[in-house]
Formats: C-alpha cells, structure tokens, sequence
C-alpha cells in the first residue's frame, strides 16, 4: 500500500507548488553613451521588435531602476 501512496503523494506535491519566475541579471561595460546605445538597439521593451518569441513586455520601477517583465510565447 504505501509503496503506492508514495508516488502519488510526490505527484501531487509537485503539481501544488507555485510555479517560480526567472530572474536574470547580466552587466557589460559598453564604450558608448546610454543615449548611443538605446538609440543604436532600440528601447528598453523594444526586445519584442528584435526577439520573435517576446509577446510583451510591461515597464516598473524598482529601487530606482527601470526593469521590465516579459511574457513568452511559441517560437
């Protein structure tokens, strides 16, 4: 009996755990004014422009920096 409670158990826990975001933080040291750059890539949420699996991109402030969030979507 337990032997079958078990994986089920599992199962079921998995399927009950909140699905986590991803957070990604990367830096690079670019020769150029941030004005030069965004106007040579595009805006901030522009990567939708540049990325076909980017269906939207939402702006906020936090700690005083810009971040956005971005909704995936089929390649």
């Amino acid at each position: 009996m337990l032997k079958n409670v078990v994986p089920v158990v599992a199962l079921v826990a998995m399927f009950a755990t909140p699905a986590l975001a991803l957070e990604v933080t990367k830096t690079a040291t670019i020769a150029a004014s941030p004005d030069e750059v965004w106007n040579t890539i595009g805006g901030f949420c522009g990567i939708g422009d540049r990325h076909p699996v980017i269906e939207t991109c939402a702006l906020s402030q936090k700690g005083g920096k810009q971040e956005r969030a971005l909704s995936l979507g089929s390649p």
